[in-house]
């Protein structure tokens, strides 16, 4: 009780310490509820489910790709502090590979239209350019700059789409596209807003075999990974628009979506906190110490969370959402707590990363996606949506029990 009694004050500390950009932070999540508001309650149900579709694809295509090279150098600069120049161009051959992925989805016809094909690719370059400034300013605790980008994309994705409604929000030609240029539009603003010093940085140039030979060996494991990592949060929308259509993908995305916008957003505070202090530890004990600590306040700050959430629900998604969604309301404290189990795999995962030990993330997401899968194949067609949710949520419990073994299996760690 002393050691958590001692978190606790060392949290308050930094609260203290941080307390602008924490207040900017929780901005954010209420920018991300209004924009949700807006969306569900002017958009066409239909045109929110070939989106909440295409954003799937576009999600497959950054984890197969980025996300993996994202996290090499990650782990990269936080153990020799310099930037090769080696990685510029391994970036140029990711953009490459990418519009190629595009292409044949838009010559398949699985992409509805080449505005959507571009906007997309732009997309996608523009959020690997963002996210490699975002960690970087995550590793050094830079939580002021970090909050900013953030804030300034929502705010001028809530700016696009009420500029979009007091234009003319009774048509639906064009209401896709503006649910892209949400997305693409506030990562470019937000990038020339942000003074960003490349100066400071020392840059070195290596061989390029042994460079390349180098990330792929480190990325494949993670590209395989990736893919289950995908199934696990983008599946079950293509089970439900191959099943029952795009109107329910929207009903369900729309309320699933509100519950895990809440454990992400707080998760995502954590994790500003932990992730320099988990990844600059050179002890697997002390990482250890460290990430379950933190989950236990994270605990003891979500459960009331979710009591809040049970009983309130209803009256949450009238509030938040539409009436047109409220067949699904009862998704949203099925999401919360399913997020906020997956949230607090997120906080142990950090473990497994920092000490380059992925295949026990692998192994826990193939379960899950299994789980999904296997649900979603024996209970939709005679459930629903519901099923789809408690799929979910069944496979976030079997994923967390699994980490938590092999974690405690790996090392004791007397909290």
């Amino acid at each position: 009780m002393i050691k958590i009694a001692s978190t606790y004050f060392t949290i308050y500390e930094q609260l203290k310490k941080n307390i602008i950009q924490i207040i900017l932070h929780f901005f954010n999540l209420f920018l991300i509820i209004l924009n949700g508001k807006l969306i569900a309650k002017y958009y066409n149900q239909d045109i929110i489910g070939v989106y909440n579709i295409e954003f799937g694809l576009f999600a497959l295509i950054h984890s197969f790709t980025y996300s993996p090279f994202l996290q090499y150098l990650k782990n990269y600069y936080t153990n020799y502090k310099f930037i090769l120049l080696n990685s510029i161009v391994y970036s140029i051959i990711l953009f490459f590979i990418t519009f190629l992925f595009l292409f044949n989805l838009y010559y398949y016809n699985i992409l509805t239209s080449r505005a959507s094909f571009l906007l997309i690719f732009f997309l996608l370059i523009c959020n690997f350019i963002n996210s490699v400034i975002c960690d970087y300013f995550n590793l050094i605790g830079d939580l002021k700059k970090y909050s900013l980008i953030m804030l300034l994309r929502n705010i001028f994705q809530f700016i696009i789409l009420l500029f979009y409604f007091i234009l003319d929000h009774s048509s639906i030609d064009y209401q896709l596209y503006i649910l892209w240029l949400s997305q693409l539009l506030p990562l470019l603003i937000s990038l020339l807003f942000l003074k960003f010093d490349f100066k400071k940085f020392s840059f070195k140039i290596f061989d390029f075999r042994i460079y390349f030979n180098k990330v792929n060996s480190y990325i494949f494991p993670l590209m395989i990974m990736s893919i289950f990592t995908w199934f696990i949060t983008f599946i079950d929308k293509f089970f439900i628009k191959y099943f029952l259509g795009f109107s329910s993908v929207a009903i369900y995305n729309v309320n699933f979506s509100l519950g895990a916008k809440i454990f992400l957003t707080l998760n995502s505070f954590f994790l500003l906190f932990i992730t320099p202090k988990v990844y600059s530890a050179s002890d697997f004990c002390i990482k250890k110490k460290i990430i379950y600590k933190y989950t236990i306040i994270y605990i003891f700050i979500s459960v009331p969370i979710l009591l809040i959430l049970s009983f309130t629900y209803m009256n949450i998604g009238f509030l938040l959402l539409s009436e047109n969604y409220k067949s699904g309301f009862y998704l949203i404290i099925i999401s919360s707590i399913s997020y906020f189990i997956l949230t607090s795999c997120y906080l142990l995962e950090l473990l497994f990363y920092s000490e380059n030990i992925t295949k026990y993330i692998l192994y826990s997401n193939i379960c899950a996606s299994s789980i999904i899968v296997i649900f979603n194949l024996l209970f939709i067609k005679n459930y629903g949506i519901s099923a789809t949710g408690f799929s979910i949520l069944i496979a976030f419990i079997f994923k967390y029990i699994f980490l938590i073994f092999i974690s405690n299996k790996s090392l004791y760690v007397k909290l």
